[in-house]
């Protein structure tokens, strides 16, 4: 795979997000519950939530939906940690992502602000479970809320600078391009799979006239159709290709259409699977 042009199109992005669990073990009560059952310590265990779990949904819901949001403009680098973004999605994830961090931190001094009665209400909730030492200081709670976004080049190579013989230096720089065209192969082959789920769900959810489906099934693709220009990080044709396909195709008509107009929903039906069917040959039928 030739790199050359792919370092200054993309960037990794590392999204942390903390928050408080509100979560904490009851050491006592699982001792209690393992006596009570005749099982070995340890076999289990119980967790207590100590707020209602009604006071922190909204901000859970938040996080999830951000980090959802970074997945899908992203691509897959590391097992864990940064991810690639390219540079045609630079200004709208980042938009994106400084309103979910107003959002969240707007939630989070809710909280803060409204966190004392939670807790003195949590002593009606939990009875004799309540124990002020599995409740963090305001102070305490403060810290464990925290946003960030960092972003850094792709490293490459020849950027590497050290202090050791120049025989050594070129391996370890050969070493690194090879495991960055791997973790670009990767990150493509997950642009490949985005457009296979796509196109495998219209092959199952159109092939009975009978089937119900939801809307969801044509915004997908066409959330993807918008998306996978940018996702093309190596400017693979053949992914040009599909995504043409995609959106001349699978995106053409919409729910209503596909329930309703059988002429249509056959001719979508076989457009999806003609898209899984070269997906499945670019990649010796798997995926």
């Amino acid at each position: 795979m030739n790199t050359d042009n792919v370092y200054g199109n993309v960037m990794l992005v590392d999204l942390r997000v903390s928050q408080w669990t509100g979560r904490k073990m009851d050491k006592r009560v699982s001792k209690a519950v393992a006596d009570a059952n005749s099982v070995a310590e340890g076999a289990g265990r119980y967790y207590k939530t100590l707020l209602d779990p009604a006071v922190m949904k909204d901000i859970q819901h938040l996080v999830t939906t951000a980090r959802n949001e970074h997945y899908a403009m992203t691509l897959p680098w590391s097992d864990e940690g940064p991810r690639v973004l390219s540079s045609q999605l630079y200004f709208t994830y980042m938009q994106k992502m400084r309103e979910y961090k107003d959002k969240f931190l707007a939630k989070a001094n809710g909280l803060l602000a409204e966190y004392p009665y939670h807790r003195e209400e949590a002593k009606r909730l939990l009875g004799n479970l309540f124990s002020e030492t599995d409740y963090p200081t305001p102070d305490e709670l403060s810290m464990k809320y925290a946003f960030n976004v960092r972003v850094q080049p792709l490293p490459k190579g020849s950027d590497f600078r050290c202090n050791i013989p120049d025989e050594e230096l070129a391996e370890v720089r050969q070493q690194m391009e090879g495991e960055n065209s791997a973790l670009l192969k990767r990150a493509t082959d997950e642009a490949y799979a985005r457009v296979h789920k796509v196109a495998t769900a219209y092959v199952d959810r159109l092939a009975d006239t009978g089937t119900v489906f939801r809307d969801s099934l044509v915004w997908n693709a066409r959330e993807l159709v918008d998306l996978l220009p940018a996702l093309n990080i190596t400017n693979d044709p053949r992914l040009d290709d599909l995504t043409e396909k995609l959106s001349v195709h699978l995106s053409k008509h919409d729910p209503q259409v596909l329930r309703t107009n059988m002429g249509a929903r056959k001719e979508t039906h076989e457009a999806a699977k003609a898209v899984v069917s070269d997906i499945e040959s670019i990649f010796g039928g798997s995926t």
